[in-house]
C-alpha cells in the first residue's frame, strides 16, 4: 500500500481524461491510509459526469464515514448512488460501496440492512473476481455474525475464509490471520481455552507477516482476543512488537487505541494503579463501547458500584442500539455484580442476559464474576430447559435431574417429612403400590438405594 501511494503521488493533480482514473485511485488510497483531510477537497471537486459520478459518491461515503461519522450524510450519498445507472461490469466499485454501507448500518444498529449489504458486497466481489475485496467482506460478515451473537454462523464464515485464503499468496497473511483471530474470539467466548490459544498464536504469526496496513488492523483484533483470554504475557509481547514496528503510515485509530488496550490489560489483571490516569480522563469516543466497559470494570474492582453503573447504563444503551449481543450480555452481567446488594434487581439483569444468550456459548461472560453471579442465579426459579442451559455454563454445579416428573418431585418433598409409604399414599390420593413404583423410579434416577440417600442427593442437587 505504501509503495502504491508513493507511486500515485507522482501523478499530476490534473483532471484531464488521461489522468483522472489514476487520480481517483490515488484518492481511494489517500482515504484508506487516513489522509482524509488532504483528499476531501479533491474528492468534492471531481466532475459529476456519468463515468465519474459513481466513483465520486463512493469516495464521499468513505470520506464521510471516516471523518465525521455523519451517518445522515452517508445515507444521502447512498440514495444518490442507488438512483444513478451503474454499468454491469462495475462489480469492484459496488463491492466497495456495499461494504462501506454495511459498516455504517452496523454502527447505527440496523442489523438486517447491514447484513444485506454485506451479502451483496460478497456477491459483487466474487463476480468481479476481486479476491482482496471478497476476503475483506467475508471477514466483515463473520465479525457481524459474532457481534449479533450468531456464533455458529460466524464460525462458518471464518472457516470459509480460511479455506479460501489457503490457496492465495497476497493478501493471505492478512486475512488468514484475522480469520484465525475471529475463531480465537469465538473459542474465548465459549471458554475453550486450548483451541482459542492455538488460533491466537497461529493468527498472530500470519498477522505479523502481512503488510503494515493489514498488520495494524490485525493487531487490533489480537489485542481484543488477548484481553478476553487474559493472555497477559502474550499481550505484552504483542504491545511491544506493535510499538517497535517502523510504520510509514500508522493507522490513526489503532495508534490512539493503544492507551485503551493498556488500560484494559491493567484493569483485567488487577493492576489498577496503571489504569488510574486513563480512567480518570474524559471519554474520548462515546461510540466506542470499550471506553465505558473498561472504566466500569475499573470501578467494580474497587467496589465503587455507583460509579461503575454510571458507565454501564449508557454503554448498554449504545450496545443495544448497534445490536452487539456479546457486549450486551457482558454489561448486564456486570450490572448484576454492581447491584448484588439488591438481589431482585441483580437477578432481573441476569434473566435479561440469559434470554439474550439463547443457545449460543457465551460462557466466558458468566464465569468472569462467578463467585457473585452464581449465588444470585441459584436464588431464582428456573424451568427444566433453563437448568439444562445453566448446566452447560456451570458444569461443576448440580442443577438437578431434569428427567424427574412433577409427582417424583412432590414425593421427594414428602420424604423429607419422614412419612411412611401409607401416609404418602393417603396425602396424594393414590395406592401404596403406586407410591412404591414412584420410589423405585426415583431411586433409579438419583442413583441411590435408600430414602436417606435420596434426601441427601436431592439437597445436593437443589431439588428440594
Amino acid at each position: 500500500m505504501e509503495r502504491l501511494a508513493h507511486w500515485l503521488n507522482t501523478i499530476p493533480e490534473t483532471l484531464d481524461a488521461a489522468h483522472i482514473s489514476l487520480h481517483i485511485v490515488r484518492l481511494f488510497v489517500w482515504v484508506s491510509t487516513q489522509r482524509v483531510a488532504e483528499a476531501t477537497p479533491h474528492i468534492l471537486s471531481l466532475p459529476e459526469t456519468e463515468a465519474v459520478l459513481p466513483y465520486k459518491l463512493v469516495l464521499c461515503i468513505d470520506m464521510t464515514r471516516r471523518n465525521t461519522f455523519s451517518f445522515d450524510a452517508v445515507f444521502d450519498y447512498e440514495k444518490r448512488l442507488l438512483s444513478i445507472p451503474i454499468q454491469k461490469d462495475q462489480d469492484f466499485l459496488l463491492s466497495v460501496a456495499y461494504s462501506y454501507l454495511a459498516n455504517c448500518y452496523a454502527l447505527v444498529g440496523d442489523k438486517p440492512k447491514a447484513m444485506d449489504y454485506t451479502e451483496k458486497a460478497v456477491t459483487h466481489s466474487l463476480r468481479g473476481r476481486n479476491k482482496s475485496a471478497y476476503f475483506f467482506n467475508q471477514l466483515q460478515k463473520g465479525m457481524m455474525h459474532t457481534h449479533q451473537g450468531q456464533l455458529c454462523l460466524a464460525s462458518a464464515a471464518f472457516h470459509l475464509l480460511l479455506h479460501d485464503t489457503r490457496q492465495q499468496q497476497w493478501p493471505k497473511s492478512a486475512f488468514h490471520g484475522r480469520a484465525l483471530m475471529g475463531l480465537a474470539l469465538i473459542s474465548a467466548y465459549a471458554c475453550e481455552s486450548e483451541p482459542a490459544a492455538a488460533y491466537l498464536r497461529e493468527g498472530l504469526y500470519f498477522t505479523s507477516q502481512s503488510s503494515s496496513t493489514y498488520n495494524a488492523l490485525g493487531f487490533q483484533l489480537v489485542f481484543e482476543v488477548c484481553c478476553l483470554m487474559k493472555q497477559w504475557e502474550l499481550m505484552d509481547q504483542v504491545l511491544n512488537q506493535y510499538e517497535t514496528l517502523k510504520w510509514e503510515q500508522p493507522l490513526a485509530e489503532v495508534t490512539t487505541a493503544l492507551p485503551l488496550y493498556k488500560a484494559w490489560r491493567a484493569v483485567q489483571s488487577n493492576h489498577l494503579a496503571q489504569a488510574t490516569d486513563w480512567c480518570a480522563a474524559p471519554v474520548q469516543n462515546a461510540q466506542d463501547l470499550r471506553e465505558g466497559l473498561i472504566r466500569a470494570l475499573y470501578y467494580l474492582r474497587q467496589h465503587q458500584y455507583a460509579q461503575a453503573l454510571s458507565f454501564l447504563v449508557p454503554t448498554l444503551t449504545r450496545a443495544q442500539e448497534i445490536g452487539n449481543t456479546p457486549c450486551c450480555i457482558h454489561i448486564l452481567c456486570l450490572q448484576a455484580v454492581a447491584l448484588k446488594e439488591t438481589p431482585l434487581q441483580a437477578l432481573e439483569k441476569i434473566r435479561q442476559a440469559f434470554a439474550l444468550s439463547g443457545e449460543e456459548a457465551f460462557y466466558m461472560m458468566w464465569r468472569d464474576d462467578e463467585q457473585v453471579i452464581l449465588p444470585l442465579i441459584q436464588q431464582g426459579t428456573w424451568s427444566h430447559e433453563d437448568k439444562r442451559r445453566w448446566q452447560l455454563i456451570y458444569p461443576h454445579q448440580a442443577w438437578g435431574d431434569e428427567s424427574l416428573t412433577e409427582r417424583e418431585r412432590e414425593l421427594l418433598n414428602l420424604l423429607t417429612l419422614g412419612l411412611s409409604n401409607r401416609e404418602i399414599a393417603e396425602r396424594t390420593f393414590v395406592s401404596e403400590n403406586t407410591i412404591k413404583t414412584h420410589l423405585k423410579n426415583l431411586f433409579r434416577k438419583l442413583k441411590v438405594k435408600s430414602r436417606t440417600q435420596a434426601i441427601a442427593m436431592a439437597k445436593e442437587k437443589s431439588l428440594i
